[in-house]
């Protein structure tokens, strides 16, 4: 009996994990109707229910990704607006133990948090890898590829995003 019960659980832990967070992800992240909810207060919600921490008056648009069995690694403080159909990453392969001989599949994983400080703002279709931070009132620019930190007060654009700007802080 024992035995069955814990095979339970477990189904109902990979269905939960697998199944029901996708779908919140999947349809917080493009339920087409009532867009200006969504957009404000909506996706946002939908997130802190897979996971995300995320603060105060966080916009976040539609078609954004993330690895939803990860999404507690991803932090989102107050203020953050994030554009359409970024892609956050919270692990990579463990490339160390690449030879060459072994399929990049058998490699380990290596999981990591992204956090994203106040006031920060990224720009449609970037990409973000694990271990990331962007700093306070930092900008990334459309399509920018975030390899590593951005530091606050600054704009940063391109493939690797790099700092272009720095900006005065009032």
């Amino acid at each position: 009996m024992k035995k069955i019960i814990r095979f339970i659980i477990k189904v109902f832990k990979y269905l939960y994990r697998e199944t029901i967070l996708h779908l919140l992800w999947y349809f917080s992240s493009y339920f087409p109707m009532f867009p200006t909810l969504m957009f404000t207060k909506g996706r946002s919600f939908f997130w802190r229910l897979i996971g995300v921490q995320i603060g105060k008056k966080v916009q976040i648009n539609y078609g954004n990704y993330l690895d939803v069995p990860s999404a507690k690694r991803l932090i989102i403080e107050d203020n953050v607006l994030i554009a359409s159909e970024c892609l956050f990453l919270l692990h990579k392969r463990d490339m160390s133990k690449y030879t060459g001989f072994n399929l990049q599949n058998s490699l380990p994983m290596k999981e990591a948090y992204i956090k994203i400080c106040k006031n920060a703002s990224i720009g449609m279709r970037t990409v973000i890898l694990p271990g990331v931070t962007i700093g306070e009132g930092a900008v990334v620019g459309a399509n920018s590829l975030v390899v590593k930190d951005i530091p606050p007060y600054t704009i940063a654009v391109g493939n690797p995003a790099r700092v272009i700007k720095y900006i005065k802080k009032n």
